[in-house]
């Protein structure tokens, strides 16, 4: 179905308007209960959607003929929306980041493409979430597409979806984050408590006990009067004077070591929902995860990889013709330090299992020495020695 308004004002229209609703499929009701913000505001959750969505963005995109036997690596226009456009706006790498990190939030993310009359895509325009919803329609219940109401060609979108769903089922999308959804009510609870501590200036729960017997009105006076003055960062190392017998006595420390664990665990739920090592969030032991190499490699198969391939298959459909493929390169992030990399190398081109290009290639570095893929002889090791 074609939208019958100009190119400009379908471009403004798109990328500017706001919406009051997170919801991706309309029909439904909200994917996310009511306390979403509060979820994408723990700052696990903040750090971990960050480190994930600039990690992709950061990483180099290659095209690819798509052949497992020869990948051979060929230039296309497409991909300079990727590295260095995306839209007037936005660079390739900021709009990969919002793609992704939106995706992580809210289950999906969508992108208006622009194209020229012979169909090669000009622009990507980043959709507000909201705007795109789908509906079951005919008498298959074939996913209907629409934008603001409108009915258009899932063709003319970029859809990243998280969990299993796809263009012809978009309903199994889910985010990590509703997925845990017990776990992260519970760290917004935990953070809560931790704020109504540090707000009551670390009181914790107390009693207050008088001899005598007290009316209503007076009760709330003296509840009132000590909240006044001690529960507070302020009041809560100020002198306290009883008299008439008044004693206070404290029921739970408000510096107790627990909520530090509770809160330490709800880290780690958050690192879970999100394949992330632990570590990436908290400054904490490494336990068996000793070695940093080893370390992000972990997080680059459990969480980078994954999200590469979603997006590298959504757009591939999108943006290239049949035949070709997006890449990304993961070596930036497995690389290591340079120290143990070298050592590595070092090690590996003694015992003949990679020439010197060899290496070169894995450094990143473009130009080949002459002789350089011919390996190293034992021999050849002691004299450079």
């Amino acid at each position: 179905m074609t939208i019958q308004q100009g190119w400009l004002g379908r471009l403004a229209g798109y990328f500017g308007q706001s919406a009051t609703t997170s919801t991706f499929v309309g029909n439904i009701g909200d994917t996310f209960p009511d306390d979403i913000l509060s979820r994408e505001k723990l700052s696990s959750v903040v750090r971990g959607v960050k480190l994930i969505a600039e990690d992709i963005a950061r990483l180099s995109v290659l095209v690819q003929v798509n052949d497992p036997q020869d990948p051979q690596t060929v230039k296309n226009a497409a991909l300079d929306l990727l590295e260095k456009e995306a839209n007037p706006y936005m660079s390739g790498r900021e709009w990969r980041a919002w793609m992704v990190s939106c995706s992580i939030l809210r289950g999906s993310s969508y992108s208006f493409i622009q194209r020229n009359p012979s169909g090669e895509p000009l622009a990507l325009w980043p959709l507000l979430p909201g705007r795109v919803t789908a509906v079951w329609s005919g008498f298959f219940l074939e996913p209907k597409w629409l934008l603001d109401g409108r009915e258009i060609d899932p063709h003319e979108l970029v859809i990243l979806m998280s969990g299993p769903g796809n263009t012809n089922n978009p309903y199994l999308c889910d985010s990590p984050l509703t997925k845990c959804a017990p776990a992260m009510t519970l760290a917004v609870i935990q953070e809560r408590c931790a704020l109504s501590l540090a707000v009551a200036g670390r009181m914790g729960k107390i009693s207050i006990t008088h001899p005598g017997t007290l009316s209503n009105a007076a009760k709330m006076d003296l509840l009132d009067s000590y909240t006044r003055k001690h529960v507070s960062p302020e009041g809560a190392a100020r002198p306290l004077v009883l008299d008439e017998g008044v004693k206070v006595e404290r029921l739970s420390d408000g510096n107790s070591g627990s909520l530090t664990d509770d809160r330490k665990f709800s880290i780690m739920e958050v690192a879970r929902a999100l394949s992330i090592p632990p570590q990436m969030l908290f400054q904490g032991d490494a336990g068996a995860l000793t070695s940093q190499i080893e370390m992000m490699r972990q997080y680059v198969e459990t969480a980078v990889q994954p999200w590469c391939v979603k997006f590298a298959d959504c757009l591939r459909t999108k943006l290239l013709p049949n035949g070709l493929r997006f890449a990304f390169d993961y070596h930036a992030l497995m690389r290591g330090n340079l120290r143990d990399t070298a050592s590595a190398l070092k090690d590996l081109s003694r015992t003949g299992a990679v020439t010197v290009n060899d290496a070169r290639e894995m450094l990143g570095l473009a130009e080949d020495v002459p002789n350089g893929d011919q390996p190293i002889s034992p021999s050849d090791a002691q004299v450079a020695n």
